[in-house]
């Protein structure tokens, strides 16, 4: 916390591979990134597809557009342990829900994130009907104030 106590630690390869999945997803924070010519997009079903790689691992990512363009959503398969029966792909996204535009760069500047995410969690919520991201899945909330670019 505060970069003064370690909230978690974890090392080793099942570790370092995961942590590459979320480089690559974490690409979408800085879109520059996707300039790279072994980034590869497509249509995937209503999503744009972007087949991306860092230290070995390659993911397809699953960006939900809103009308303007910018991203709504994100989700992939990632290397993980979730639910501690091992290490497996499992589903891995979350929504955006604000963006930011600094020195002409717009970002997703507010985002919910987990595991267990899919088409389902993009849509309104039901209260009644809870989806496994909505009860156990989502970890991460953020919201990014200021950007330096350097």
């Amino acid at each position: 916390m505060l970069g003064l106590v370690p909230v978690i630690t974890a090392e080793g390869a099942e570790i370092a591979r995961s942590a590459a999945g979320r480089l690559n997803a974490k690409a979408m924070l800085l879109p520059s990134v996707f300039l790279q010519d072994s980034v590869i997009f497509s249509n995937q079903d209503s999503y744009l597809a972007v087949d991306i790689a860092a230290h070995g691992e390659s993911n397809r990512l699953l960006l939900g557009l809103d009308g303007r363009g910018g991203i709504a959503s994100l989700r992939f398969a990632r290397w993980g342990d979730p639910d501690k029966t091992g290490f497996h792909y499992e589903s891995f996204g979350g929504l955006v829900e604000a963006e930011k535009t600094i020195d002409g760069i717009t970002f997703p500047s507010k985002l919910r994130l987990g595991w267990y995410f899919d088409e389902a969690d993009e849509g309104t919520a039901d209260p009644a009907n809870p989806t496994r991201f909505a009860t156990e899945g989502e970890f991460f909330r953020c919201e990014i104030d200021d950007l330096e670019f350097r």
